[in-house]
């Protein structure tokens, strides 16, 4: 059946013009055919442009028909259903064929992602994957004119990914795929393998490694950095001393004779002995880290050769087997779903009833940024984790979801290979009832994730999660502990931060010590009332003990 004589259908339950409905008959006969780890940035970018002027991406009638043609039977399936979905008018009816339509789509989803990953321009497919635009017809003027502003191409140094472009990255093998329960391919067990499921095999062990050297490589570089920028300090301050001791005056006596030195010329002696000797102890440390980042760059491009001829050469996704890029979407799925949750809207498909027409309140990579960008001036430690004695910045990758989810979450604290310096895994629903809240959610999951893993065994224990813990037990709290810290963490961040207080003494306190406000935000608080000015001046007398 067509999706030609829809219009009356479309346009009664749906409440939208259905005018443009695709006319739609065969699909199959219509037409025939990063930085990934450790960061040196201080913080997020400013971001200037939120988005563009409204472009005309749904203006083609033929839009429906050019997503679906050429897929196959996931297509097929969706059409049918979909078309019965629309037309239903007993509620029971329409329940059952949402239920279908869910399910049938997510299979759509991987089989038009396989197509339109290496799509460089907004086609109906790739539009499909990215914000879950199928039927144009079923989003309000309004509502597309706002989709088709939002800024397609990337133009912000952030790792923060639209689904096409996360799979995509997956799939070019800049990125290692997003973890799951299936160890991670060894030599062993690709031994007999064969086709393309071995290549799939092989790409991911060798992913798995290159994201071990990478992380090693990021590392090194980091404090290689920090340690440039100690030498730059000293070797200032060497300058210094040297151009002050060189500044003796002739003398006013005898003629061919210098003023004898100053007592400050004499005191930068000492100074520059100091000087010299941190710096001989810095060029050890400086020759050591070098030798290791070169030896971490040799091993990285040697897998990343080894990556380039399995992959026969080529960047994109058609190049290589497609086996990890089916895996990921089935992953991006799960995550659609742990999004929206078990009383969330499913609808997977866009329509103006479920959204605003508010492009600020779209999960928008602008948007995310700059709301990272605000959670990081609140909460600066959030960000940092140390290796080898150096404190690294290292923001998560961030993926948005198509979905009208009401929750950010975390998928992985880190990549498992690579636990030093690698990004962590967070995904955002692009549809969110509240987009500031559902960032908060993912970075406060987030955040529980590393302190849990950090503490290992003893994360009941030790550390963030450990005093929190104790707290829950202790006061008998109920339900789950991580809910409960992320439930705690969202009134940190957006209420406590303005001296608004909504969390327990203890929490606050707790809260306090381990993800401390900015120096400049706890002299603000401390003038806001008691509570804040006794944790300002406990915060005095500890760093008056050590």
């Amino acid at each position: 059946m067509g999706l030609d004589d829809l219009g009356e259908q479309l346009e009664a339950p749906l409440g939208v013009d259905a005018g443009a409905v695709p006319a739609y008959s065969s699909i199959e006969d219509a037409e025939g055919q990063a930085n990934t780890s450790a960061t040196s940035k201080i913080t997020f970018d400013t971001i200037k442009e939120f988005s563009d002027p409204p472009q005309k991406w749904f203006d083609d009638p033929d839009f429906y028909k050019k997503v679906l043609t050429g897929v196959g039977e996931s297509a097929n399936r969706v059409h049918e259903v979909l078309v019965a979905y629309l037309k239903a008018t007993d509620p029971a009816d329409r329940n059952v064929y949402r239920v279908r339509l869910i399910s049938s789509y997510w299979k759509l989803f991987t089989d038009v992602i396989l197509m339109a990953v290496d799509d460089k321009k907004p086609t109906p497919k790739l539009l499909m994957v990215r914000f879950g635009m199928l039927l144009p017809n079923l989003v309000s003027d309004e509502h597309r004119k706002m989709i088709s502003s939002i800024i397609f191409d990337k133009r912000v140094d952030e790792a923060v990914w639209y689904t096409d472009e996360w799979v995509a990255l997956v799939g070019s093998g800049q990125v290692a795929p997003l973890a799951s329960d299936e160890p991670i391919p060894t030599r062993k067990n690709n031994a007999g393998g064969a086709g393309g499921g071995s290549n799939a095999a092989e790409m991911s062990r060798l992913q798995a490694n290159l994201d071990k050297a990478s992380g090693q490589f990021e590392g090194f570089s980091s404090v290689l950095i920090e340690l440039e920028q100690e030498r730059q300090g000293l070797m200032s301050r060497l300058n210094s001393s040297i151009e002050l001791v060189n500044k003796v005056m002739p003398s006013a006596i005898l003629p061919n004779i210098l003023e004898p030195f100053t007592e400050e010329q004499r005191n930068c002696f000492s100074e520059i002995m100091e000087i010299c000797r941190a710096l001989s102890i810095l060029v050890r440390n400086l020759t050591n880290n070098y030798d290791k980042l070169k030896e971490a760059k040799e091993k990285k491009d040697e897998i990343e050769e080894n990556i380039k001829q399995l992959t026969g050469g080529g960047d994109g996704l058609m190049s290589q087997d497609k086996t990890l890029v089916t895996k990921e979407s089935e992953k991006i799925a799960q995550m659609v779903h742990m999004s929206v949750g078990r009383k969330g809207n499913h609808f997977p498909i866009l329509a103006s009833q479920f959204f605003s027409a508010n492009i600020k309140q779209v999960a928008t990579r602008e948007n995310v940024v700059e709301v990272l960008r605000e959670i990081e001036e609140i909460d600066p430690q959030v960000f940092r984790r140390e290796f080898r004695r150096h404190v690294h910045r290292i923001p998560p990758h961030v993926i948005l979801l198509p979905c009208y989810g009401s929750y950010g979450l975390c998928w992985e604290p880190y990549e498992r290979t690579n636990r030093a310096t690698s990004r962590g895994r967070i995904a955002v629903p692009m549809f969110p009832r509240d987009l500031r809240i559902a960032v908060v959610y993912a970075i406060a999951d987030l955040r529980w994730n590393q302190a849990k893993d950090k503490a290992a065994h003893y994360w009941m224990e030790e550390g963030l999660t450990g005093q929190f813990y104790q707290w829950f037990s202790e006061t008998k709290q109920r339900g789950d502990v991580r809910l409960s810290f992320i439930e705690n963490y969202i009134l940190w961040i957006t209420q406590e931060s303005k001296g608004m207080q909504k969390l327990e003494h203890e929490v606050r306190g707790i809260f306090w010590r381990t993800m401390p406000f900015s120096n400049e935000r706890k002299e603000d608080l401390k003038m806001r009332g008691f509570v804040y000015d006794d944790l300002y001046k406990k915060d005095l007398n500890r760093a008056k003990m050590l």
